[in-house]
């Protein structure tokens, strides 16, 4: 997320692909954005405030937007910290501390997390399984 962390921060979900950083920025710096970034092909962005209560009402604020005609309106919440969060993802991240991690690449497109957890569980516990696809891979 961003080194300087220690600042109140905002994340924003499902902005819609081609969504100019101007544009967020044109909503984020009058409610006191110090900082926009936004990842690319991800489709999120993450604004840095002075004060909590900046970025509590910059969520309150933008909460359910519509940048652009046809898409869901964004999604806006504080940030997790990189690393320490909360929620499913920091309980799975615990139960695998310390465990290796592998990738797997190249898969078929639509295979699904449930399919890694079967094939790779007679190796052992499987924490979690993340399936990333880009374009097309070759058979298992």
């Amino acid at each position: 997320v961003s080194s300087f962390s220690s600042k109140p921060q905002i994340f924003i979900g499902k902005v819609p692909p081609g969504t100019p950083l101007d544009l967020l920025q044109a909503h984020l710096v009058p409610l006191g954005a110090t900082g926009v970034r936004q990842l690319e092909n991800k489709g999120c962005a993450f604004a840095d405030f002075r004060t909590r209560q900046e970025a509590e009402h910059a969520i309150a604020a933008l909460g359910g937007l519509v940048l652009a005609q046809g898409f869901e309106g964004i999604n806006v919440k504080m940030a997790e910290p990189k690393g320490g969060g909360g929620g499913a993802a920091a309980q799975r991240a615990a139960a695998g501390a310390g465990k290796p991690k592998v990738f797997i690449g190249g898969l078929c497109p639509g295979v699904a997390e449930p399919t890694i957890h079967e094939a790779c569980s007679h190796f052992g516990v499987v924490v979690e399984a993340k399936v990333h696809s880009k374009g097309v891979g070759t058979p298992l």
